[in-house]
């Protein structure tokens, strides 16, 4: 099991709109060594433990947790820190804060490991109307949502909430609610008891 989760670290660096050579660039580890990381290729552990901080240093916080039971994975992603938690960011990237959730776009796309052209034609949308839906360029409701609603059919979950008329914490995770395995696993673990709504 990776120190840190390769969906995380997908799901980060397209949450933070950076590129492969952007983050080689920023941090000094190679492109290899990145999609290694991304990967989740054994001895990656240092990189992915590199970049869980330089993405820490943006405000982006990893997401996920293992089961002890099982070894699996739950909730992988990545979302901004809220303002109100400990860690600051850098001002470049604290002026995101204000972005409506679904620049989220770009992080769950990474996190499925797909191009603009696959998520369009899944979504059965133009690979220009997913570029402007990442970029926050003109688009519809209704090509917002058909893009929401497939990214969430293949179990991406999108975060981030109103306060103070600002969306924060925006971000991806893998849904672990519609994970069979999950259940499975809370049900092993507690004999039974517990059932999902």
């Amino acid at each position: 099991m990776p120190a840190v989760s390769p969906d995380a670290l997908r799901a980060a660096r397209g949450l933070a709109c950076l590129s492969e050579r952007d983050v080689e660039r920023l941090t000094g580890i190679s492109s290899q060594a990145l999609e290694a990381s991304e990967a989740g290729k054994p001895g990656a552990a240092r990189t992915s433990v590199r970049l869980g901080e330089f993405y820490a240093a943006l405000g982006i916080e990893l997401l996920g947790w293992v089961s002890l039971t099982t070894g699996y994975e739950y909730g992988a992603g990545a979302r901004w820190r809220p303002p109100w938690e400990p860690g600051r960011m850098e001002a470049e990237a604290a002026a995101r804060r204000n972005d409506p959730p679904w620049l989220a776009f770009a992080a769950a796309r990474a996190m499925l490991e797909w191009d603009q052209k696959t998520a369009a034609d899944k979504a059965g949308l133009s690979r220009r109307q997913v570029e402007h839906l990442e970029a926050e360029g003109p688009s519809t409701r209704k090509s917002r949502e058909r893009l929401r609603i497939m990214y969430e059919s293949r179990g991406i979950e999108f975060l981030g909430a109103l306060a103070n008329g600002r969306v924060v914490g925006v971000g991806v995770r893998r849904s672990s609610v519609t994970d069979p395995i999950f259940w499975a696993d809370i049900l092993r673990r507690d004999g039974g008891r517990t059932y999902p709504d």
